[in-house]
């Protein structure tokens, strides 16, 4: 059981009939691979607002990922029960915002205040008070000019505000904007060799780094990605990703070609997004080599596993997640994984009499495609038995499961293991979906038993498998 995340570019080649035998793969799996979406695919689908293919793109994807949103805020990546459908029509609600308008917008706020106190045009007036000169020689460079559009000869801090916005706008809103902010940045010598782009994603950032030092910038390419945040007490791991994805774009790694009509910042952002929401997902499937190359390289870069695949390679990857199984193989593979000479294995040693020693085996592939690890526990001589507890393990994939997710596991780990059909089934499930501690269901096996729970601090599914060492 995978989680799998679709790039925009997937979705919308679904309907087309080559595309026919993919789409069909993965519709009929829908019981064992869980699909999601997110605001980047919002972003993508409201780009074509106009076009009678919107509708078909928006069913296809309603079709693949049902109500499984990953939305995003402060607290991080977590998962949200909202349609697309539902989603679009939230999304076409809400007004741009343009920040070159921030002067209006800081006066609209008066309205949200009872009686005089006129709280935004009071602010208002004192960002118009506060001087702010720009040397002639900033003026003068061309990468300064765009990034200070219009800027008035004696601007105030009100008019850095806003010319600032007025570069994210045009950045955002005109076609070109961006390609030509690039293309200054490569003329000032910041571009990377043309053959950057058969480096591995093991070394694109360390030479990325090794680059910037040629150029006499005393940072790593992870440090100029921080440094617009200046002080700020808490960058989040979302905002440095987007930032580094970004600047890999700026500095011609994989850079984005931009060719289709109407493509801004708003394209790259997006491509950003994708990436980084998919790497709370097991496997990114995308046919755009450039994103395919930088999401590497980052996930490379911040620790994360998820597998970037080609969608001509996504059936072969997922195989193991749609087999059958029967417990004749539940065994076999334990027996193999905890036998192997280079099983990646943990050893927790007792520090009290409370403690219990145990080792932890990280299998080479995920048990029933369920889990991808296994906890032995020493078993003192008087109790006889061995206890091994198989549960999700610490990717990102499993930092939170939806719903459907936990539904998922315990028709697959219940088919696996019962012949019969178990008593009260839905009520079971449905307890084990509310993350319910007091819910197990116990088979019988020769010299043991294997019981389904949930956790009791993680409230994530665990099987636990009980076997009589006499």
């Amino acid at each position: 059981m995978k989680r799998i995340y679709l790039d925009w570019g997937i979705i919308s080649n679904l309907k087309k009939n080559e595309y026919a035998d993919l789409l069909g793969f993965f519709l009929s799996n829908k019981d064992r691979l869980l699909f999601v979406y997110s605001p980047a695919h919002l972003d993508d689908l409201m780009r074509s607002d106009g076009d009678p293919r919107l509708l078909d793109d928006l069913n296809t994807l309603t079709c693949l990922v049902d109500d499984h949103l990953l939305s995003f805020d402060k607290t991080g990546v977590k998962p949200n029960p909202t349609t697309p459908s539902h989603y679009y029509d939230v999304r076409r609600e809400d007004p741009p915002v343009k920040l070159a308008e921030y002067g209006n917008l800081l006066s609209s706020l008066d309205s949200s205040f009872p009686g005089r106190h006129k709280i935004g045009s009071k602010l208002k007036a004192i960002l118009q008070s506060l001087s702010f000169p720009i040397p002639q020689v900033a003026r003068s460079n061309s990468l300064w000019g765009n990034l200070l559009p219009d800027l008035p000869a004696n601007p105030s801090v009100l008019d850095i505000i806003q010319s600032a916005g007025l570069f994210v706008d045009k950045m955002q809103d005109e076609e070109n904007y961006y390609k030509n902010y690039r293309a200054q940045i490569h003329k000032s010598g910041f571009k990377l060799d043309d053959n950057a782009g058969n480096w591995t994603d093991k070394d694109a950032i360390q030479n990325i780094s090794d680059f910037l030092e040629s150029k006499g910038i005393k940072m790593s390419f992870m440090e100029l990605v921080k440094m617009p945040f200046g002080k700020k007490q808490s960058v989040s791991e979302y905002e440095c990703f987007i930032s580094a994805y970004t600047m890999l774009d700026l500095l011609g790694y994989r850079s984005d070609k931009l060719s289709k009509p109407r493509s801004t910042m708003n394209s790259i952002l997006s491509d950003a997004q994708h990436a980084y929401l998919a790497s709370f997902c097991d496997c990114f499937i995308t046919e755009d080599r450039r994103l395919a190359s930088k999401a590497k390289a980052l996930y490379h870069e911040f620790g994360i596993d998820t597998c970037v695949l080609a969608p001509q390679d996504a059936v072969t990857f997922l195989h193991d997640d749609i087999r059958q199984y029967d417990l004749k193989y539940f065994f076999s593979f334990l027996q193999q994984e905890l036998t192997r000479e280079d099983a990646q294995v943990e050893r927790y040693i007792k520090e009290n009499n409370q403690d219990i020693t145990y080792d932890t085996y990280k299998f080479s592939h995920r048990l029933l495609g369920i889990f991808p690890r296994g906890i032995l526990y020493d078993s003192p001589e008087e109790r006889k038995e061995q206890i091994l507890v198989l549960d999700m393990g610490t990717g990102r994939s499993t930092t939170f499961l939806f719903d459907d997710e936990v539904a998922m596991i315990v028709d697959l780990v219940s088919d696996y293991m019962s012949a019969e059909p178990i008593p009260d089934y839905a009520s079971i499930k449905e307890a084990f979906v509310r993350r319910s501690t007091n819910i197990s269901v116990i088979w019988t096996i020769r010299n043991g038993k294997i019981i389904l729970r949930n956790n009791e601090v993680s409230l994530k599914p665990e099987l636990i498998v009980v076997q009589s060492t006499e």
